[in-house]
């Protein structure tokens, strides 16, 4: 389902540290990686600012390649989401990867814009890997830097979940495992609550017994009562080498929001890689 995987790079300081991680993709079935660079539209010459990125972009082949890999690079020119959009449906991309970075003080994971836009706009999963300062120097690295060793699934069982699972059923064959399924009801004991947990049991243990055949060798499930996003959070930091896979949105999030709010937090807070599957789009 990844075999063709596009690694977004903007050469800050977080560049190096995201190429570092990119061997860790074999374990999603990745064999062919393009590595794409957008160069802004700006005053300066663009000739030479596409052979210096073509350059770096080069740089980064040979190790890729010993790992296996099939790289190719692109340069292309223009509005960076859109183009890396672009770049995407032209090349048939299962997977575009980007790095998300970490404030000095707050230590919460944040994206830029231009990541945003992306997830808003892809077709393809977006893979968003946490950079994090390693030392008081300034040094960056991949917050999860070792083989992940699970799958965190949250769900609330809306057609965009459902989506995210089939992704968990890739992984899970790919020999990705052991997966913990996570529903959260929100807080309340008002009429339904006790129906809406009822259900989401009978639904988590079917999911489960999915990926026990899909050959997952250990599959629990869990039903939590609070925020959405504060809960997924302390379940990725109670499993930090787990690879959260949710969808963007969940139920009844209008259209044309970036992202549902509880995916959006969980992005901005937590330290797991998150894979995020969009809904269905022409």
């Amino acid at each position: 389902m990844y075999r063709r995987a596009l690694i977004a790079m903007d050469f800050s300081p977080a560049t190096a540290a995201l190429a570092s991680s990119l061997p860790l993709l074999r374990s999603l079935g990745t064999e062919e990686i393009r590595l794409v660079h957008v160069i802004r539209y700006t005053t300066s010459p663009v000739a030479v600012r596409v052979s210096e990125a073509r350059e770096k972009l080069t740089s980064l082949v040979a190790p890729l390649e010993m790992e296996g890999f099939k790289v190719d690079i692109s340069v292309p020119s223009g509005a960076p989401a859109p183009t890396i959009i672009e770049e995407a449906n032209a090349n048939e991309i299962d997977l575009i990867v980007m790095g998300s970075r970490s404030h000095n003080l707050a230590r919460e994971a944040f994206i830029g814009s231009v990541a945003w836009d992306v997830v808003g706009r892809s077709k393809s999963p977006v893979l968003l890997k946490r950079i994090e300062p390693a030392d008081d120097e300034g040094t960056l690295e991949v917050a999860t830097r070792g083989a992940w060793n699970g799958i965190l699934h949250p769900t609330d069982f809306s057609d965009v979940a459902s989506r995210a699972f089939r992704h968990v059923e890739t992984l899970v064959s790919e020999g990705l495992s052991p997966v913990t399924l996570l529903f959260v009801s929100l807080e309340g004991d008002h009429s339904g609550r006790e129906e809406e947990r009822a259900e989401a049991k009978g639904r988590l243990e079917a999911e489960a017994k999915r990926l026990r055949e899909k050959g997952a060798v250990e599959v629990s499930t869990r039903i939590v009562i609070g925020s959405p996003a504060e809960e997924i959070v302390a379940a990725g930091k109670a499993e930090p080498g787990r690879l959260i896979v949710m969808g963007t949105h969940g139920k009844g999030v209008l259209p044309g929001i970036v992202l549902g709010s509880a995916s959006r937090e969980v992005v901005r807070r937590a330290a797991n890689p998150i894979l995020l599957v969009p809904p269905e789009r022409a």
